[in-house]
């Protein structure tokens, strides 16, 4: 009886230790970062729960345990953090337990779908750098490290005229300090985006190709579950010699985006107008978001040549092979 008690204690013991151990262990990438905002009425038992619900964690249950242990969810500041998936447990904890004050920083967030001007213009505004020193940095691949440049392959412009890093600045939250090098700012933006795009394996050769459709999915597409059927789309019309024709890509030629094209801004001579040349334009026409990168990574199979937005409010699409079916959408109160 004492042997079996004795066995019982041990192999408790060694399952107790292995789960401790893998909470402590990172994942084997670093995937798409995920916002959470604890509340004031927030105890750890309700973290852990939107952890387990956002997908960080697996287990709400195993945290709860591990927070308990370290100091039962009292050092957890209130507020907003910004969280890798794939991190261990104890990685996790840090995370939440850290100040904003202590991250040493001001808060510069890139939002999904930005472009590089308008994240010059927010870096200006919040005094980290000047804007036109940032878009210097974004239109040479030689801000990038040796390290980075190796992994990427970027259009050659040899005379700086084209923002060559656009798409590749990730999407997140960043802390910067006053009158940062606008350089370091693209620097490490771009070393998100390595971290961030590493479970997505794209070959090198094809990466530029990738980012750049992703950037056109993520200014087309509303919902995450058409993100590939978008990029599908576009991936037909490439294989068929056909235009793009997003008049997202016309979009990123104005100064200020128009809630609708005219037939003159399809006609602007530019590389960009996917109206007029074939192909994909010189470089991204935003920064992309995780799920578009997925998109554009690993794109639908289906046979739509077409699309076109519904005017209910869901944010969806009517799809359709033939542009005679197109053109019924369109008269249904699609929005093209």
């Amino acid at each position: 009886m004492r042997r079996r008690t004795a066995w019982f204690i041990l192999l408790a013991g060694f399952v107790f230790a292995a789960i401790y151990v893998w909470t402590l262990l990172p994942g084997e990438t670093r995937s798409e970062e995920i916002t959470i905002t604890v509340h004031k009425e927030d105890d750890l038992y309700d973290i852990a729960g939107v952890l387990e619900q956002k997908d960080i964690i697996k287990s709400r249950q195993l945290f709860y345990v591990y927070g308990k242990l370290q100091s039962g969810g009292k050092e957890i500041v209130k507020g907003r953090h910004t969280l890798f998936k794939d991190a261990s447990y104890r990685e996790l904890y840090i995370d939440l337990k850290t100040k904003a004050k202590e991250r040493k920083g001001i808060e510069l967030v890139i939002s999904e779908g930005h472009t590089s001007r308008q994240i010059g213009e927010k870096i200006q505004s919040l005094g980290i750098a000047d804007k036109h020193a940032f878009q210097k940095a974004v239109r040479s691949a030689g801000t990038l490290t040796s390290e980075q440049s190796e992994k990427l392959q970027l259009p050659d412009d040899k005379n700086g005229t084209i923002p060559v890093l656009e798409g590749y600045l990730y999407p997140g939250t960043y802390y910067f300090k006053e009158k940062t090098e606008a350089a370091e700012i693209v620097r490490q933006a771009v070393e998100r985006f390595l971290e961030n795009t590493k479970k997505l394996n794209i070959n090198k050769e094809r990466l530029n190709d990738v980012v750049i459709i992703a950037s056109i999915v993520q200014k087309e597409a509303l919902l995450d579950q058409e993100r590939l059927v978008i990029a599908g789309v576009f991936q037909n019309r490439i294989k068929k010699g056909q235009k793009l024709q997003s008049c997202a890509t016309v979009q990123y030629l104005l100064q200020k985006p128009k809630a609708r094209l005219r037939i003159a801004d399809l006609k602007v001579r530019s590389p960009y107008n996917t109206y007029l040349n074939k192909g994909l334009p010189p470089t991204a026409i935003s920064n992309p978001g995780y799920e578009s990168l997925k998109g554009a990574a690993r794109p639908a199979r289906h046979g739509y040549f077409y699309f076109v937005a519904k005017q209910d409010g869901s944010g969806s699409h009517y799809f359709s092979s033939t542009y005679e079916q197109h053109q019924n959408y369109t008269s249904l109160g699609g929005n093209d």
